[in-house]
C-alpha cells in the first residue's frame, strides 16, 4: 500500500492492528496512543514513509528524512529516535492516552512547513 496520506497511514494501522495474533495484539491503551499520535502529527508533521509494528506490541512511525525519524508508540509512552551517521540518539516520552501531546517530543518531529 502507498502510504500517501493520513488517510492511507490509518488505514495501514487498521491492517495491522487486524492482523495481529493474540501474543501480539496491541492493548487498548497502545490503540489510544497511536490515535493520540496520528492526531497530533497529521497537523504538524509530513506523512511518515512507513508505519509498522514494532518490536514489541507496539506501532512505529518512520521518516526518510536527514537525518531519519522514528516514533515508536508503547501503551504508557513515545520513544524516539534520530538515526545519525554511527550513532542513535534516543528519547522517550511519558503519554497517558487522552493527555497533552508531550512537548519534548513535538519539537523533535519533522515539521511539515
Amino acid at each position: 500500500m502507498r502510504l500517501d496520506s493520513w488517510r492511507a497511514i490509518e488505514a495501514e494501522i487498521d491492517r495491522i492492528t487486524e492482523e495481529s495474533g493474540d501474543e501480539d495484539q496491541l492493548n487498548q491503551n497502545t490503540k489510544e496512543n497511536v490515535r493520540d499520535f496520528v492526531n497530533f502529527a497529521r497537523e504538524r508533521c509530513p506523512v511518515p514513509t512507513e508505519v509498522g509494528r514494532g518490536y514489541r506490541a507496539t506501532i512505529c512511525f518512520s521518516w526518510s528524512t536527514r537525518p531519519p525519524v522514528e516514533v515508536e508508540v508503547f501503551e504508557d509512552r513515545f520513544e524516539f529516535y534520530r538515526f545519525h551517521d554511527g550513532r542513535t540518539e534516543i528519547k522517550e516520552a511519558r503519554h497517558t492516552p487522552g493527555g497533552a501531546f508531550p512537548q519534548e517530543l513535538a519539537a523533535d518531529l519533522p515539521s511539515a512547513g
